[in-house]
């Protein structure tokens, strides 16, 4: 076939130079480089004796030539010349279909050349690279508990582009180079998880604090669960749930509202519906004791501490998220000061809300101690600290302080515009009102002392804790 010339003489252009590293390493005594063998052409038709040079070492001309064919044809098999490969071990391949344990062999090359065809038809990143043309950037996406979230930021006349290609990703998806993908999940997860104190740490505590809702499990799923997911069953969970009924559009910027919709309704609106996602029934048990994990690494120690708490929709929100702060927002909260600045046992403490915001979740609390100090150390120290803000309540200045992070969050959040577009499509997806993000900044500045104070005293017990520690290895 003419398609293959071109590979025919790429495969002779690395025996040729295979030839001639076999040649420098054996010693041109035994191996001739393709050099020499021209030269001796020509010295020999110039003296007339041609074929008696030629001739002469026509024995080491061949072996060299045959080692760097020999060499050639692997090589260009794992270069991507599968076809080559394949019609020069064409007889061989007959001969092991014969023989069972030998037949995967031929298969393989088959595969392989399956793939390679394939690759004709990939365009790689295009979707990226028609964006960017277009002045977008930042496209990416990221997969949270409760969602799938894609963002990218691109010129206000640019947005009918995105609806376009939007709506084409939605009805028309292209799973090509799958495999590859998933690889570089499970490398992911192996680098995050598998190989990492803190992520293992972070896994076994959600397991041992969440025993039956979901969010005991790692949103990307376990190792096993990766290996095995094919193709086919990314499809279908895209065609079953990826449809414009269960999607959230926030855009912000220099717009024309009503286009905006027009443009919505004309590109989302012809695309079929998904399935509605079957709701969460699982309830979380009340915790009736404390629970505790220890994961042996060789790492230095660290501390996760979390309590159950309401989901982010509840009535207790803002007063939690009041709460958190006070305990670990900033230098001048309860447990950094009296952590890192004051008893200098840790380098660090942080709080959060989690894992998720739909479903009753966690206050977790995350820390390391400094050597020669102790995990055990900081609890006590963090438990303490709890009992007095329980006891006695916050100061006025410290709710004060807080407040004033809130009313300062609130004008930052609206120089990002992709920042808002965060929220007001975290908003809708929880509340199922955009303006809820706006309400909740009002809810929180009206959280009291006594407020917080009953949160601490309801929820930060000790048999509603799951406590998470690292500890090093026996003799490592």
């Amino acid at each position: 076939s003419s398609s293959l010339v071109p590979l025919y003489i790429a495969t002779f252009v690395i025996g040729i130079g295979l030839w001639w590293l076999a040649a420098l390493f054996a010693g041109n005594r035994l191996i001739p480089t393709p050099l020499e063998v021209v030269l001796n052409g020509w010295e020999g038709a110039l003296d007339g004796s041609l074929w008696s040079n030629t001739w002469a070492s026509l024995a080491r001309v061949f072996t060299g030539f045959a080692l760097g064919v020999l060499l050639a044809i692997p090589a260009g098999f794992l270069m991507g010349w599968y076809r080559l490969a394949r019609g020069l071990f064409e007889p061989w391949i007959q001969f092991f279909r014969t023989v069972p344990p030998l037949a995967l062999i031929p298969l393989v090359i088959v595969i392989i050349g399956i793939g390679e065809d394939a690759r004709v038809f990939v365009e790689a990143n295009e979707f990226d690279r028609i964006l960017t043309r277009a002045g977008a950037q930042g496209l990416n996406a990221t997969t949270t508990n409760g969602s799938t979230i894609y963002f990218v930021e691109l010129p206000s006349n640019r947005t009918e582009l995105w609806f376009a290609l939007e709506a084409d990703r939605l009805l028309n998806p292209v799973f090509r180079e799958y495999y590859s993908e998933r690889d570089v999940v499970t490398e992911e997860r192996r680098m995050r998880v598998e190989t990492s104190p803190g992520g293992v740490l972070y896994e076994a505590h959600l397991a041992a604090a969440f025993t039956m809702h979901p969010y005991g499990v790692p949103v990307v799923g376990y190792m096993a669960d990766l290996e095995v997911l094919s193709r086919s069953d990314v499809e279908t969970y895209y065609r079953r749930f990826y449809g414009p009924n269960n999607a959230v559009v926030a855009i912000v910027g220099d717009i024309d509202p009503d286009r905006v919709e027009r443009w919505a309704r004309d590109y989302l609106g012809p695309i079929p519906g998904g399935e509605t996602p079957d709701a969460v029934t699982a309830v979380e048990p009340k915790q009736l004791g404390e629970r505790r994990v220890v994961v042996e690494w060789d790492a230095e120690p660290a501390l996760r501490i979390g309590w159950h708490v309401p989901a982010g929709v509840h009535d207790d929100a803002p007063a939690l998220a009041i709460l958190t702060s006070l305990l670990t927002g900033g230098r001048t909260s309860r447990l950094h000061r009296r952590l890192v600045i004051e008893d200098q046992i840790a380098g660090g403490v942080f709080s959060s809300l989690g894992p998720g915001s739909r479903y009753p979740q966690l206050l977790q609390i995350d820390t390391s101690p400094l050597a020669p100090h102790t995990t055990e150390e900081l609890e006590r120290a963090i438990y303490e600290e709890i009992a007095r803000l329980a006891s006695d309540g916050p100061a006025p200045n410290e709710l004060e302080r807080v407040r004033n992070q809130i009313a300062a969050g609130s004008i930052r959040r609206m120089q990002s515009h992709l920042g808002l577009a965060f929220q007001l499509a975290e908003s809708v997806s929880l509340f199922g009102d955009w303006t809820e993000t706006f309400r909740f900044s009002a809810q929180l500045r009206a959280v009291t002392a006594d407020d917080v104070q009953r949160m601490a005293r309801l929820y930060l017990t000790q048999q509603n804790r799951t406590v998470a520690t690292l500890v090093k290895k026996d003799g490592s």
